[in-house]
């Protein structure tokens, strides 16, 4: 994709599809403001917002499903919201000829929205049940939703949720409303069976309804200097978050084990991206299969705020998160022998491996918009980002894995900062006085030196760490 238009309040990208060739468009549109995640309960109220807007738009658009036309306006998923989002997302697509229409429906509605307070009574209560759905989730969404907790900044814990939901008033949606259109920036993608002349009249829909609308520009610059990377985490150190289940009734205990690396470039995402290929087999064979801890064990690279890292997941209903977290470094400690012993032939078909799945090609108009707006939207605009990570992999070596192993994920590893979550299912205590481990030591372990922190810790834990700066900024690391 390339740009076509790019003002002050707006960025808009363009690529014509010459490889599926059918009669189908894709657009993109992304809607930031700093008044959306200034604090939680502007993040409520937003989210309840598009959940207005979707409930009202449901009889107008049914036509246009009818006949294969889509839309989705989001502001969050049961899990974005706690990430902290600052931007309200529109997708539309469908067949290229027609989709204009849908678009000027909905972004008219969006314009010229009249909330109720009939349709605020009954989404208010829809939402409510929402927040309360995700409590219900299993233990290594929990873990997952409070790892996002302590590496990001504006991301909220439960308990925000709570007090902000108490707060919600029918006045404060309306006011929220109307504040999207104080202060915002607009990108956009346009994918598909279009060509440059014909997004003309797309851009004026975003002109009339949104650009034209607004009160002030939030521009780029603004945009870029409000971005922020993850959280530091100190070298040579282990932290550890732990936690008893919000679901009272899940048996179940998770843990997860975060292993940060670097700022992400294709450089240094390669010996990540094939050591957890190596990584993937034998890590479920040995804790799963013969070790028997639980249904769920992943491995598997995380990218957060432009900063990458390494991930273990499992989840037990016969051991406690402290066993699961002896159990993983077991693995872990006994996993470089299995790299180092592995032969020339075998390290370079794993490489190969790898290669080709990084090269398969998309397989629909829908699955590649999607590949492109993921690097629009986390600013990293990497588009050829799978054939650079190619390249770059035929250079990995079986050193230079050895050598992220000895620098990250071993105990005695330099640059090591491990962040441990630790989630209690109701079968196991958290003050580690379960009979069941009298008698087994891993029922308590710890890793050495750790620093222990609680849920409610984050905001202390936040200004005493401080984050990194995003790290895709000014075409710094950008290809």
């Amino acid at each position: 994709p390339f740009v076509v238009r790019e003002t002050d309040e707006s960025k808009i990208w363009f690529k014509q599809d010459r490889e599926f060739k059918k009669p189908k468009l894709c657009m993109r549109v992304r809607v930031h403001s700093p008044l959306l995640n200034g604090d939680t309960l502007s993040m409520t109220l937003t989210d309840l917002v598009i959940n207005i807007f979707n409930d009202e738009l449901s009889d107008s658009t049914w036509k246009f499903q009818q006949a294969s036309l889509d839309y989705v306006a989001s502001y969050s998923s049961s899990y974005q919201l706690f990430n902290g989002s600052n931007a309200i997302e529109f997708l539309f697509s469908g067949y290229n000829q027609k989709l204009h229409l849908l678009v000027e429906t909905v972004l008219s509605k969006f314009k010229n929205l009249v909330i109720s307070k009939e349709k605020f009574e009954i989404n208010k209560e829809k939402y409510a049940r929402q927040v309360q759905s995700v409590k219900k989730t299993q233990p290594y969404g929990h873990c997952g939703i409070v790892c996002t907790l302590f590496l990001c900044d504006k991301s909220v814990s439960f308990k925000d949720m709570d007090d902000a939901l108490a707060k919600i008033t029918y006045e404060g949606v309306v006011k929220q409303y109307e504040r999207i259109f104080d202060k915002m920036y607009v990108e956009a993608l346009f994918y598909g069976n279009i060509d440059q002349s014909t997004v003309h009249p797309y851009c004026e829909l975003l002109d009339k309804y949104l650009i034209q609308c607004m009160k002030q520009k939030y521009t780029a610059k603004e945009l870029e200097n409000d971005r922020v990377g993850c959280l530091k985490l100190a070298s040579k150190s282990n932290f550890c978050v732990s936690f008893k289940c919000p679901n009272e009734a899940d048996a179940n205990s998770c843990i997860l084990t975060n292993f940060m690396f670097k700022a992400d470039t294709v450089k240094d995402f390669a010996p990540l991206r094939l050591f957890v290929h190596l990584c993937t087999v034998p890590c479920f064979a040995q804790l799963r299969t013969k070790e028997q801890l639980g249904y769920i064990v992943w491995s598997y690279q995380r990218t957060t705020r432009g900063f990458l890292s390494f991930r273990v997941v499992v989840q037990s209903t016969v051991a406690n998160p402290n066993k699961l977290n002896s159990r993983v470094e077991a693995f872990l400690k006994s996993f470089r022998a299995h790299i180092a012993q592995m032969s020339d032939g075998t390290f370079e078909l794993n490489k190969r491996s790898v290669i080709n799945t990084l090269l398969e090609k998309t397989k629909s108009i829908y699955e590649q918009n999607e590949r492109y707006w993921t690097e629009i939207e986390t600013a990293r605009f990497q588009f050829s980002r799978n054939e650079k990570v190619a390249a770059e992999i035929t250079k990995v070596t079986k050193k230079d894995v050895l050598a992220f192993y000895d620098a990250y994920i071993s105990i005695e590893g330099e640059q090591r900062a491990k962040l441990t979550v630790q989630c209690y299912g109701n079968k196991h205590a958290l003050s580690l006085d379960d009979e069941a481990g009298k008698n087994d030591p891993e029922w308590r372990f710890k890793d050495d030196g750790v620093v222990e922190w609680n849920v409610d810790d984050v905001a202390k834990v936040r200004d005493e760490c401080g984050f990194y700066p995003f790290p895709y900024i000014s075409g710094s690391i950008k290809l």
